[in-house]
């Protein structure tokens, strides 16, 4: 079983239940030795609800992660932050 293509589906299928602008998602996932790092980009209100109070939506989502991968000797990391409406200046 292909780990790190789990992990991503099990996320996308969570952050999918806790959010209402699912057009506005970009999850990428990157690997480096056993060390897995999810960034998620979300719509502003999306990712204040997926934070949740305090960060505890997402400290839960992070131990959910954590558990799954440690059976195969993998850590994970999970970025949230919101899209940015405003272009990029240098």
């Amino acid at each position: 079983m292909d780990v790190p293509l789990a992990l991503r589906e099990c996320l996308e299928f969570v952050i999918g239940s806790l959010i209402t602008h699912r057009d506005k998602v970009s999850i990428t996932q990157s690997q480096q030795d056993n060390r897995l790092l999810y960034d998620v980009l979300l719509h502003p209100e999306d990712a204040a609800n997926l934070i949740g109070r305090h960060g505890h939506t997402v400290k839960a989502l992070r131990n959910v992660m954590a558990a799954a991968a440690h059976r195969q000797n993998l850590r994970v990391a999970l970025r949230v932050e919101p899209f940015s409406d405003s272009p990029d200046t240098p």
